[in-house]
């Protein structure tokens, strides 16, 4: 197989170090890759978040399959063109990335279903974000709405901080232009916190192999 790798950074050394492994891999094409990557398979320059890039790469080294490692290509809708094209590739589509791209509507999605998860409240305005501070107690999770690789995100007993975080002129994620809103959550008092990243694979009879965000 030829397989064709989005992402340049760890997490993609990681995905390509094991696929190097498959005895049915002919050939690793990364994009755009690193310098890890680079011993495992040549790597084509390119925006991994351009749909029409990856699309013209998979096409033209005519790859029997698409991985995707970073978040930002299935934002950007890059599963979509290639299930459009026939290409198979590993990931979820745009819509199913919202799981991940979008933590307001993945908590919406947990209310919805019934998982246990903290309380919650999605906000655009700050003085309304302070209002709601002061109906709920500590400690607080303030995540920026949208993709901030992995620094989107506040926990925190402080009220000052929780300010600082929310605030337009203060919040480092809200400075980056990362989003405009902000999901607050309260969590129980003295609760052990603990965080698990699950991908469980399905398969798709009109696109194939996927893994949905969780």
């Amino acid at each position: 197989m030829k397989v064709l790798l989005l992402g340049k950074g760890g997490r993609e050394h990681a995905l390509g170090w094991k696929l190097a492994q498959s005895p049915r891999l002919d050939r690793l094409i990364s994009l755009p890759g690193n310098l890890g990557l680079a011993r495992l398979g040549p790597l084509v320059a390119g925006d991994p978040t351009d749909p029409k890039v990856v699309a013209d790469v998979a096409t033209a080294q005519q790859v029997d399959l698409v991985v995707v490692g970073p978040e930002a290509p299935l934002a950007a809708g890059v599963t979509d063109r290639l299930n459009d094209l026939g290409v198979p590739v590993f990931g979820p589509t745009k819509h199913a990335a919202r799981l991940e791209t979008s933590k307001r509507f993945a908590k919406g999605i947990m209310i919805e279903a019934g998982v246990p998860a903290g309380s919650a409240a999605s906000f655009t305005d700050a003085d309304r974000a302070f209002a709601h501070l002061e109906t709920i107690s500590g400690p607080y999770v303030v995540k920026a709405d949208g993709l901030a690789a992995g620094k989107g995100v506040l926990v925190t007993s402080m009220y000052g901080s929780y300010r600082l975080s929310v605030s337009p002129t203060t919040s480092p994620t809200l400075e980056a232009g990362w989003t405009h809103a902000s999901v607050v959550v309260s969590a129980p008092q003295g609760r052990p916190w603990s965080s698990k990243t699950i991908w469980p694979v399905t398969r798709s009879a009109c696109s194939g192999w996927q893994a949905p965000a969780v």
